[in-house]
C-alpha cells in the first residue's frame, strides 16, 4: 500500500468524525510524498501550513495512519515551492494509479477537485436524491441553474441543516452546472468560512489584502460552506460583510450554507444576520427511510454492482441520519464484494458493519446536555445554570429544561434545583413553551435536533 492510498484512507477516517471537521481543510493541503524507514513524508505549500499542521495535527495524523499501517513511526511535513510540489504530486499520481485501481473503480477515492474553483466534479444534480427532507432547498438551488436567475432570484440563498445530509453536494452541484452552462465564462468559487478566515489572516500577515479582495470580489457565483466558522471572528465578519455587499451590489449570486439557522449562529453581527435573513433561507432535514434507501440504490447503480435488497434495507434502517455514514457502510460492502468476489449474506453484512451500525442509545448525563446547549448557542455554562437574566440566556435555558425532561425524564422539581433552585412551575412553563413552539417552528426543531446530534453522536 503506497503513501497516497494510506493518506486517502486516513482522511476518510478523520473526515467521518465531526470533532475533526475544522481541521480537514488543512489536512487536505498536505500531499503524501514517500515512506522511508518508517517516516511518512508530506509536502505542504508554505511554512504557515507546516507550522499549523505540526502543532495542531501531528498526533492525530500519526495515530490515524498507524491504524492503517502500523509500521509508520513518524510523520514529517516538508515545505516546497509550488512548482516542485506540483511536479511531485504528478509523480505520486502516476506511481499510485495502478495500486489505486480497485478503489478508483468502486468510487472510494474522490475525483480531483478543480484548484481554481475548489469544486469537485463528482457533485452533480444527476446523482443527488431529492426527497421530502430536502425538496425546498433543492428547488431553490436548482432554479439558479437557469443563468438568468443568478443574482436576481434567491439572493443570498442560505441553506442549513445537520452535518452529513447533502448540503455540500447540493451547492457544489450548482457550481459545476453553472460552469458547464456558461462554458467556463462565469467565475465560480467554492470555499468555506474557515478558509475565508484563514485567507484573510494570511493576506493581512503578508500585507496582501488587495490580492484577497481581487480573489473574492471578482466572482459571479460565490459559494461559502460552513459559514458558522466565522462566528465570533470580528475582522472576518467585517471583511465578509463588505465582500457580500460588493457582490450583491453587482447582482452576483451568493450561496451560503451552515449547520444551523442564521439566528442560531452565536456572536454573529446583526448586519450579517440581517443580510442572511434578507434573502431566502431553506433547511435540509434528516432523510427519511425511503430517501436513504434510494440513495443506496443509486450508489449501487453508479458502481454497476448488485447488492441484495435486504442488506440495503438493513443499512437504511439502522443509519438514520448521516448520509456519509450510509455511503461509508455501502463502500465497506462493495469493497468486500470486489476483493473476495462474493456477495455477503445479511448475517455476514451485519458482522462487517458492526462498527458502523450502533443501535443502543448511549447513556446521557446532565453535563452532556448542558454543555451541548451551551456550545450550540454560544453562551456561558455558568450563567446558563445560575440564572443570568439577559435575553440571550432565556431560550437556551428553556431548551435545556425541555431536553432534560424529554431525554432524561427528570422531574420538574429536580430540573428546577439544577437551575439555581427555580420553582417547578417555572420549569413547567419552559417545557410547555418549547413543546408548543415545536409544533410550528421548523427552525427550533432543527436546532434541537442538532443539539441531540451533538449529545448522542459526537464523541
Amino acid at each position: 500500500m503506497g503513501p497516497e492510498t494510506i493518506w486517502n484512507n486516513a482522511l476518510k477516517v478523520i473526515s467521518s468524525e465531526e470533532r475533526f471537521k475544522n481541521v480537514i481543510t488543512w489536512l487536505k493541503a498536505a500531499k503524501p510524498l514517500t515512506i522511508k524507514n518508517g517516516n511518512f513524508v508530506f509536502l505542504v505549500p508554505n511554512f504557515f501550513t507546516r507550522d499549523w499542521l505540526d502543532k495542531k495535527c501531528k498526533t492525530l495524523v500519526l495515530d490515524t495512519i498507524r491504524q492503517i499501517h502500523p509500521s509508520i513511526k513518524n510523520i514529517d511535513f516538508q515545505v516546497v515551492e509550488n512548482k516542485f510540489l506540483n511536479r511531485n504530486i504528478e509523480k505520486i499520481k502516476k506511481r499510485e494509479l495502478k495500486e489505486r485501481g480497485l478503489e478508483i473503480q468502486i468510487g472510494l477515492i474522490d475525483l480531483e477537485t478543480d484548484p481554481n474553483t475548489n469544486l469537485n466534479p463528482k457533485y452533480q444534480f444527476e446523482n443527488f436524491i431529492v426527497g421530502s427532507f430536502n425538496e425546498m432547498a433543492h428547488a431553490c438551488v436548482y432554479s439558479l441553474t437557469d443563468l438568468k436567475n443568478l443574482g436576481k432570484e434567491y439572493n443570498p440563498l442560505f441553506i442549513y441543516g445537520p452535518v452529513g445530509i447533502g448540503k455540500t453536494h447540493l451547492i457544489q452541484a450548482l457550481g459545476n452546472t453553472v460552469l458547464k452552462k456558461s462554458n467556463q465564462k462565469l467565475n465560480v468559487l467554492y470555499t468555506t468560512g474557515e478558509i475565508f478566515s484563514n485567507d484573510l489572516v494570511e493576506a493581512t500577515k503578508r500585507q496582501r489584502i488587495e490580492d484577497f479582495h481581487k480573489k473574492y470580489r471578482k466572482i459571479d457565483l460565490l459559494i461559502i460552506d460552513d459559514v458558522q466558522f466565522i462566528s465570533g471572528k470580528e475582522k472576518t465578519q467585517i471583511e465578509f460583510f463588505h465582500t457580500f455587499n460588493h457582490l450583491y451590489g453587482l447582482d452576483k449570486q451568493v450561496i451560503i450554507s451552515s449547520d444551523r439557522s442564521p439566528q442560531a449562529i452565536p456572536a454573529l453581527h446583526e448586519r450579517l444576520l440581517s443580510r442572511f435573513e434578507g434573502g431566502t433561507v431553506a433547511d435540509i432535514n434528516y432523510p427519511d427511510y425511503e430517501s436513504r434507501l434510494a440513495i443506496l440504490k443509486m450508489k449501487c447503480s453508479q458502481q454497476n454492482i448488485s447488492i441484495p435488497d435486504e442488506i440495503l434495507e438493513y443499512i437504511a434502517a439502522n443509519l438514520q441520519k448521516n448520509i456519509r455514514q450510509l455511503e461509508g457502510a455501502l463502500n465497506k460492502i462493495i469493497l468486500i464484494i470486489k476483493t473476495k468476489q462474493t456477495v455477503p449474506s445479511l448475517f455476514e453484512a451485519k458482522k462487517i458493519l458492526k462498527q458502523i451500525v450502533y443501535t443502543p442509545k448511549k447513556r446521557v448525563t446532565f453535563s452532556q446536555i448542558i454543555n451541548a446547549v451551551s456550545d450550540f448557542y454560544g453562551v456561558d455554562v455558568h450563567a446558563l445554570i445560575e440564572g443570568g437574566r439577559l435575553k440571550e440566556y432565556v431560550k437556551p435555558r428553556q431548551v435545556c429544561m425541555y431536553l432534560l425532561r424529554e431525554e432524561l425524564k427528570e422531574s420538574f422539581t429536580l430540573i428546577g434545583k439544577r437551575f439555581g433552585g427555580k420553582d417547578h412551575t417555572t420549569v413547567i412553563h419552559a417545557y410547555e413553551k418549547i413543546l408548543t413552539q415545536l409544533k410550528d417552528d421548523i427552525e427550533l426543531e432543527q436546532e434541537i435536533n442538532h443539539i441531540k446530534e451533538r449529545v448522542y453522536i459526537t464523541k
